[in-house]
């Protein structure tokens, strides 16, 4: 049967609307990396100007833009989402506990080949990145992250010979699966306060331990390694008895390594991401680094290295935004005139291009200087300066306020859209704003990172000498206005005696003082 046969006494050209959004779609280009100039500026200011470099940047901003966009759009469908696999045909527990779309495994494969969890070029790795999450796709950004910070912690940590094993699997990458890591850390009654996990190891003779408990927020459980924290029988209560374990996720002979899948969660955002509740019942994991000292090595290795992911994708996501409603905008037209030359339109492009631009090279700064941490304790050196104190602090800054950002900016965009700014199918803008608030509350939510700074802050002499600290932050040497009023301004609220109002004053503070350190950031590079 023909399906285009035209019926009797029908025109069919009088049914077709001539409006197309062609050229809309025409305008939001196939290369990310050629449409953005900007991001060529800030990496020659930091030194990554070599035509290699450059070359993988502009082969992957056309990749990211075309192959990988698809497969993120295909996989955010709810057919397409990860689903339970609890046992295989024999009944016996399935080694991977959930299955994913094809494009999801293809796409993280491809990324990890292109070094986007272990380029030994920091600049450039982060830069892959941050092409990378303008399209969304938290199937795969979150591996990556994951796998970022478990090569950090294997490559500084002794894990043995698994540790070694594990290691080598994911830097070379044999074979056409993706070998990834993944990190569990929440339990039920906890949450954010991981002093309280209650899932047990117990020693083995041969050194190994097994794991027994439930991990309630498990994200990435296809990776095959995992860094598991868990409280040895005979630890102390608290945050010094918690320990970190490095867990395959199958045994040798294939069969799954002591865990149950109990449910997906059914979250806002990051929906393909299987985000699982999961029972370890002895499973066998291997310490990584020393025991008193696992919580410790968690968060200042791989949660740091999360929350650093975290932001750099918020300012990806703010990036895409930019770009859908910049090209809409020039495109649309209402009421005789393209909607980009409305004031309100404008000023909201504005603030997206200046938000994109002073938070990126914030981000790159803050790179820079973690990088010389880094390089400087793979020597056997003392950092120099103030530079691990102002890369702990930084990334912690950075985290709260570049999601924060992003969420209130995709939603900008969004409204610029109008009634197609929430069409899930017309642009990735829907997907943003929902993976946004998702960022928000990963590895710390605002509240949590902000008492820690402020704790910090008090406890490095933030009372004693507020201007210096300001100065340091900022990366200023003079007391600049900026310097004066942010440094007078924390000084009072340290002096506040009311707790309540001294947190809200400082968080309020946190933001503004990050804010000024984006557009000096950006400012070096554009006087």
């Amino acid at each position: 049967m023909n399906s285009d046969r035209q019926l009797p006494g029908t025109d069919p050209t009088r049914c077709q609307d001539p409006y197309s959004f062609g050229p809309f779609q025409e305008a939001l280009g196939q290369d990310f990396w050629s449409d953005d100039p900007e991001l060529a500026r800030l990496l020659a200011h930091h030194g990554l100007d070599e035509q290699d470099a450059l070359t993988r940047l502009a082969s992957w901003g056309q990749y990211v833009a075309s192959t990988a966009a698809d497969g993120a759009d295909r996989c955010d469908r709810p057919e397409n989402l990860p689903r339970i696999m609890p046992s295989d045909s024999y009944g016996r527990p399935h080694p991977v506990g959930v299955e994913l779309p094809a494009e999801t495994s293809a796409v993280l494969a491809a990324s990890l080949r292109a070094g986007l969890a272990y380029e030994p070029q920091v600049m450039l790795r982060y830069a892959l990145v941050y092409l990378s999450a303008q399209i969304g796709d938290a199937g795969v950004l979150c591996p990556l992250a994951c796998t970022d910070g478990l090569v950090r912690a294997l490559q500084e940590l002794d894990a043995g010979e698994p540790g070694a094993a594990a290691l080598q699997r994911i830097l070379e990458q044999p074979g056409d699966e993706p070998i990834h890591g993944a990190q569990f850390v929440t339990e039920a009654q906890g949450g954010s306060d991981a002093g309280t996990n209650r899932v047990r190891a117990e020693r083995q003779q041969d050194g190994s331990y097994r794991l027994f408990g439930q991990k309630w927020f498990c994200s990435n459980i296809p990776a095959q390694y995992w860094a598991v924290t868990a409280r040895p029988v005979d630890a102390p209560s608290g945050s010094r008895g918690v320990a970190l374990f490095l867990v395959p996720r199958e045994l040798s002979d294939g069969t799954a390594n002591g865990f149950r899948v109990e449910r997906i969660k059914d979250k806002l955002g990051t929906r393909s991401l299987p985000t699982v509740e999961m029972t370890l019942d002895g499973a066998i994991a291997y310490p990584l680094g020393a025991e008193r000292e696992g919580l410790s090595n968690m968060v200042r290795i791989v949660l740091s290295t999360s929350r650093f992911w975290c932001a750099i994708a918020a300012v990806g996501f703010i990036r895409s935004a930019e770009r859908v409603a910049s090209a809409y905008a020039s495109f649309r037209a209402a009421f005789g005139q393209p909607i980009a030359s409305y004031p309100l339109v404008a000023d909201s492009l504005a603030r997206l291009r200046r938000s994109r631009r002073e938070l990126l090279a914030a981000n790159l700064e803050i790179l820079a200087t973690w990088e010389r941490v880094a390089a400087a304790e793979r020597a056997g050196q003392t950092p120099a300066g103030n530079d691990a104190l102002r890369a702990r602090l930084l990334i912690m800054m950075t985290k709260m306020t570049c999601t924060r950002q992003a969420t209130a900016l995709v939603h900008e965009a969004m409204m610029i859209l109008g009634g197609n700014g929430i069409e899930e199918r017309f642009s990735p803008l829907p997907r943003l704003l929902r993976d946004a608030i998702i960022l928000e509350t990963w590895e710390g939510p605002h509240g949590l990172l902000t008492a820690r700074l402020l704790l910090d802050i008090q406890k490095y002499g933030g009372a004693d000498a507020p201007h210096g600290l300001v100065g340091m932050l900022l990366g200023l040497e003079e007391t600049t206005a900026e310097v004066q009023s942010l440094g007078d301004e924390l000084a009072e609220l340290l002096h506040d005696q009311d707790p309540s109002r001294q947190m809200l004053s400082f968080s309020r503070w946190l933001e503004r003082l990050f804010l000024t350190f984006g557009a000096i950031c950006w400012k070096q590079v554009d006087p």
